[in-house]
Order: structure tokens, then C-alpha cells, then sequence
């Protein structure tokens, strides 16, 4: 059986005055380059945007008891990783959620502090960055 274009990925089209034009990654990637001047794509962005949620999903939860509280709390923040952007659990935890997160949460490391510090802060601007640069930091650690 031969699938159609529509079953394997989505159609995007922006209006152009009265004509109705496809949207494709690269267009949307191209503009994002423009803009910010990086070598970034629209999944990296993704990407990070998953990796921060999971962390601070991981943030807070309480410490787990068992291996088996740890494995259902990571099926917790994948599936609402996931959720949020709009995948399967499996494919956000393959293809968006950095491991290292993952890996950290395991060790009984998490941002749980930073999201402490994050919650004292009067913008939401303030409280993405602290957010963000805890992610960093737990990044890097892990790298080491």
C-alpha cells in the first residue's frame, strides 16, 4: 500500500496575499538563520526546549525511593515532554531530550534548587534564565 504525503509528515502553508504557499524546514531554518545570525535549526530549538523541560520536570520530583519510583517518574517527564511537543514519549526521549538529563536524574542530580531560586524571581524572562543556565550547568557537569 503506497502512503500519501499527508499519512508521513504534516503540510504547512502560510498565506502569501491571496495564494496559499507550502512551508518547509529549510525555508523556516533559512529565516531563523537571518534573524539570529547562528548556525541553529528549528530542532535544535526543539531540542533545547525538551531538554529544559525534562530537567525541570526532574526538578521536581522528589527524590526517588526505588529504582522503580526512578523509572516511573522519568516515564512522567517524558511523557510530559512529549506532550508538550507534540510527540510520542518514545521520540522526544530519542530525538529531544538530551540523556545527560536523564543520566543526571539517575545520579540524583537535578536543578531542584535552581527552580527554588527561579520561583523567587519577579519576570518570567528571570526565571528562564536561571532556569536555562541550571540546565547548562548540569550539562557540563555531566560532560566531565
Amino acid at each position: 500500500m503506497r502512503r500519501s504525503r499527508a499519512d508521513s509528515e504534516r503540510l504547512l502553508v502560510y498565506r502569501d496575499g491571496g495564494r496559499y504557499r507550502e512551508l518547509h524546514a529549510e525555508d523556516v531554518n533559512t529565516r531563523f538563520k537571518e534573524l539570529t545570525g547562528t548556525d541553529c535549526t528549528a530542532k535544535d530549538l526543539r531540542t533545547w526546549q525538551a531538554t529544559v523541560l525534562a530537567a525541570a520536570g526532574f526538578g521536581r520530583v522528589d527524590p526517588p525511593s526505588s529504582q522503580r519510583a526512578r523509572k516511573s517518574a522519568e516515564r512522567e517527564v517524558v511523557a510530559e515532554v512529549a506532550a508538550a511537543l507534540g510527540n510520542t514519549p518514545a521520540v522526544a526521549r530519542a530525538s529531544y531530550i538530551d540523556p545527560r538529563v536523564i543520566e543526571s536524574f539517575a545520579g540524583g542530580v537535578t536543578i531542584s534548587k535552581a527552580l527554588a531560586r527561579a520561583a523567587r524571581s519577579v519576570s518570567e524572562d528571570g526565571r528562564q534564565m536561571v532556569v536555562e543556565r541550571a540546565v547548562i550547568r548540569l550539562l557540563h557537569r555531566v560532560a566531565r
